[in-house]
């Protein structure tokens, strides 16, 4: 399919391109990727004023610096001049699957129509239904005649779940209708809530070795692990994922091979066995393979180093693991190279960058009929601080359903440029008047959800301060807020000694002050708000590697990130810096604007200085998380 949507977009054969792409082909990463390498630029604005800002930026438009203007609307609804003088090409799902149903088609995600064009089509055109169960067969790997047990659809489920997918109703409704639904009575929250189904799988486990390992069947258990061998493997690859804990037994028994990952003996360090298991997951990464990978890919091993991270804070990773670490890093910096840019166009159904994070609040915000929503942002929270902090606040909350996703910062990673494109939903070049700071946050909250419809005086903007009330929280017309904490990032910069300071003052403030911030959320769930807790950028243990002698030349002066307004002047303090890297025109910061970086964990630090900082290009502060938080208030 990539192939056939590059046919479209031969190499310097336009300047100007109106693609008219109501069902999102354009969105699919591997196509916008492979669109980079021939220098086209995208852009998808339904605005017609920052449509028309856009294209200036984007200027000089030639052949050599093509741009394709996407968008979902007849073309005469773009303006007059560009209708005029772009060339115009259609594109639709049924050019490319013209035997089956097309509004059926349309309830998938640019990722399906990757997987289903690996498929062969069928000859003669089908209907809707057949179109449904055809898809529910090759995209979704599920076919319903064969889910005869509950231990079946458990296999599948989990396999659905790993892919880190999204399934419109229309399929669920299908599913549901089917006789082997009647498997499993909780099948439709198993289906659409993937935090719900890893609960029901790990209660599940947790059952089976009671009753029939532990105690033999004193104790009643509904899925029969041993009786499906899909859901054997299954058991040693979600502990090792860290999609399920393995249960405790208290002596040592004899056990099949395939349960011997999901159990732990009482006597056996279990901090130790999974610090194990991650260096294992880590050594073992494809380097090659993961400079090919997926945004999906990246993500789930961001998590499991974040759990390495978090396990790992208070002692010296081994020399063999860091050197792979940094390894990993550059592959992550090289994939950037060609992914960044090309995922800042897709922020719907589910969110790439920061900046994306707005507008998909407002999607899930029209789409589930939600009222009132809060955005609280942890300035600095990195994923490995969110393994912290959850395996706190969990316990301590056990009414909270906690769902974990990951997106992108901002390039660089400093706050005046991520955070601000959090809170306004703006890319740092729309927001070129205010770069680097972040004085009028504020008022971008406001008028982001202004256009949504809401009024001024119902949006609240505020930095969080653990010692003042919340008196706000009542106030009755609120329907938007966004509260700023700074302490993860103030424990930061004051932090000296690395990352082992870090992490014993992030304890300290988890023991604490953090039951302040809890309360809080909770008194937002009461009152309705649906809540979503995200970071502008994480943070890496960096060893200096001396400063850059520029006088009054840079912008900012972070000690992982140098802005430059002169590329000249970047190029030369590059020099200085051997392993630094440059970064400019992605479409996303101003054209005239520059980073400098260093590649490695290097900071712009006195010679060997250990710090503990942000503003690079590493996994650790480019991939944060963005947690939502709802309550079950039946418990």
């Amino acid at each position: 399919m990539i192939d056939k949507l590059l046919a479209f977009f031969p190499e310097k054969a336009y300047c100007l391109v109106l693609a008219y792409d109501p069902d999102g082909l354009l969105n699919e990463e591997g196509f916008l990727s492979a669109l980079k390498g021939r220098r086209y630029r995208l852009i998808c604005e339904h605005d017609p004023i920052i449509l028309r800002q856009r294209i200036e930026t984007a200027k000089p438009i030639n052949a050599d610096q093509p741009l394709i203007v996407r968008t979902e609307e007849p073309f005469n609804t773009l303006p007059y001049d560009l209708w005029q003088s772009g060339v115009k090409i259609e594109l639709g799902l049924h050019h490319f699957f013209p035997t089956l149903d097309y509004p059926t088609l349309q309830q998938l995600t640019p990722q399906h129509f990757w997987r289903l064009s690996q498929i062969e089509q069928p000859v003669k055109r089908i209907g809707a239904q057949k179109t449904a169960i055809f898809i529910l067969q090759n995209v979704f790997k599920l076919n319903l005649d064969e889910m005869q047990t509950r231990e079946d659809w458990l296999a599948w489920l989990d396999e659905f779940h790993q892919s880190w997918d999204s399934i419109a109703e229309i399929f669920v409704a299908l599913i549901l209708e089917h006789p082997n639904a009647q498997q499993l009575t909780n099948l439709k929250s198993l289906l659409i809530d993937r935090s719900a189904f890893q609960a029901y799988l790990q209660n599940e486990w947790g059952d089976y070795v009671e009753g029939h390992f532990v105690k033999e069947a004193s104790i009643a258990y509904q899925v029969d692990f041993a009786r499906n061998m899909k859901l054997q493997h299954l058991i040693g690859r979600a502990v090792s994922q860290g999609r399920m804990s393995p249960i405790q037994i208290p002596d040592k028994l004899r056990l099949p091979y395939w349960a011997k990952p999901g159990v732990i003996g009482s006597w056996e360090d279990r901090k130790a066995r999974r610090i194990q298991e991650l260096e294992e997951i880590l050594s073992t990464q494809d380097l090659e393979q993961l400079s090919q990978s997926r945004w999906d890919a990246w993500q789930k091993l961001a998590w499991r180093f974040a759990e390495y991270q978090s396990l790992t804070a208070k002692r010296t990773p081994e020399e063999h693991i860091s050197t792979h670490i940094d390894q990993i890093n550059q592959s992550f910096m090289n994939w950037l190279k060609d992914h960044y840019a090309a995922l800042a166009t897709q922020s719907l159904p589910k969110p790439h960058h920061l900046m994306h994070v707005l507008q998909w609040i407002a999607y899930q915000r029209r789409k589930k009929s939600l009222d009132k929503t809060a955005l609280i942002v942890m300035d600095g929270l990195s994923l490995a601080d969110w393994y912290s902090i959850r395996a706190k606040w969990q316990p301590r909350n056990p009414d909270w359903s906690i769902e974990e996703r990951s997106v992108l910062a901002q390039i660089p990673t400093i706050t005046a440029i991520s955070r601000q494109a959090l809170v306004s939903g703006l890319r740092p070049i729309d927001f070129a008047d205010t770069f680097m700071h972040n004085r009028f946050e504020g008022k971008r909250w406001q008028t982001f959800w202004q256009d949504q419809n809401l009024s001024a005086e119902s949006c609240f903007y505020a930095h969080y301060h653990s010692n003042e009330n919340s008196d706000w929280i009542d106030q009755p017309h609120l329907k938007s807020v966004c509260l700023i904490d700074n302490t993860l990032d103030e424990i930061m910069h004051n932090t000296t000694q690395g990352n082992q300071e870090f992490y014993a003052s992030l304890e300290i403030w988890l023991a604490n002050e953090s039951k302040r911030l809890e309360k809080t959320i909770d008194q937002l769930l009461a009152k309705g708000f649906s809540v979503t807790l995200s970071s502008d950028h994480g943070h890496i243990q960096a060893q200096g590697f001396g400063n850059v002698s520029e006088g009054i030349t840079a912008i900012t002066r972070g000690k992982r990130a140098r802005i430059y307004s002169d590329r000249n002047l970047a190029e030369k303090y590059q020099k200085q810096k051997e392993g630094s890297a440059l970064w400019q025109n992605d479409g996303l910061l101003p054209n005239d604007i520059v980073a400098l970086m260093p590649s490695k964990a290097q900071a712009f630090a006195p010679d060997g200085k250990i710090v503990v900082a942000h503003g690079g290009m590493s996994m650790q502060e480019m991939i944060v998380p963005l947690i939502q938080i709802k309550k079950d208030f039946t418990k």
